[in-house]
């Protein structure tokens, strides 16, 4: 790893930049419908003129579920059940006319059968790996962000910059750049690496992963972190300079004068008359 390099975080001119109006695309591994982030910098791009579009295949790729999902041309998109006849929103009936079990072939019956045994023993797979903790690891990174990288590139339509939220985007980032041109930024959000999950890896897994997470981070345009000990990690970690510091606050709020008491008037009660109690007046 190298030492980070490059101008001090005071030494950097912040003020804004007047430039024509853009297409941004964020990518979001994971669903953005409840990301205060995604949201603050969604609604700060669209107020300068830029068109914003938050793509995530969280919503997109679980069957049966469509709420808060919109189908991307090109993408995966849910799964929406169909009749006997194709028209969207039937149930679908099960039997021997739509399966098939009396009127499919031989070979048929046998290609269904390994395709179930092929599925069953994937399952199983899936069950006693994940009770490894270095294999469970590697499928979270790398493995699922390869494979949403592949929707990204198949999903997404062509934007001036792209957006790339947290590690598991760093896949995506260069792949859509690649077909889709435009510049990419980085934005992990916090040390993926050293997160719960990835804290107890030993050392030669940390070498593996580090250097995968360095080499697509060096790949984009420019990277950004969400803090001052972040960024100094970050740099670290992955051989980069110093970073731009973009933080997660709420949005600025100047309060009136004189400032309201909202805790305390709902509770205000009458005050009780005034009263003294002697030992005369017992």
């Amino acid at each position: 790893m190298t030492e980070p390099t490059g101008p001090r975080p005071d030494a950097i001119d912040w003020s804004p930049v007047d430039r024509p109006s853009a297409r941004i695309g964020i990518l979001s591994p994971g669903t953005s419908e409840f990301d205060s982030r995604a949201h603050r910098i969604a609604r700060t791009l669209a107020a300068r003129g830029d068109t914003v579009t938050v793509y995530s295949p969280a919503t997109a790729t679980r069957p049966r579920i469509a709420r808060g999902a919109r189908r991307i041309p090109g993408g995966a998109h849910p799964a929406v059940p169909l009749g006997h006849h194709g028209e969207p929103g039937s149930a679908v009936r099960a039997g021997a006319d739509l399966r098939g079990g009396a009127r499919r072939s031989l070979p048929g019956r046998i290609r269904a059968g390994v395709v179930r045994v092929l599925r069953r023993a994937h399952t199983v797979w899936l069950r006693v790996s994940d009770r490894v903790p270095a294999i469970h690891r590697f499928r979270i990174f790398p493995q699922r962000p390869l494979e949403w990288a592949g929707w990204f590139e198949r999903g997404v339509e062509p934007h001036d910059l792209w957006h790339g939220m947290w590690a598991p985007s760093l896949p995506a980032l260069e792949r859509v750049r690649r077909r889709h041109g435009g510049v990419t930024l980085y934005d992990p959000r916090d040390v993926y690496l050293r997160s719960r999950i990835f804290a107890p890896m030993g050392a030669w897994q940390r070498r593996i992963l580090t250097r995968l997470e360095s080499r697509w981070a060096h790949r984009a345009d420019a990277v950004i972190q969400v803090s001052e000990p972040y960024a100094e990690m970050t740099a670290r970690d992955l051989g980069l300079g110093t970073l731009p510091v973009v933080r997660n606050t709420p949005d600025r709020w100047d309060p009136p004068v004189p400032r309201p008491d909202r805790f305390r008037r709902p509770w205000a009660f009458p005050r009780p008359p005034a009263w003294s109690c002697t030992r005369d007046s017992w």
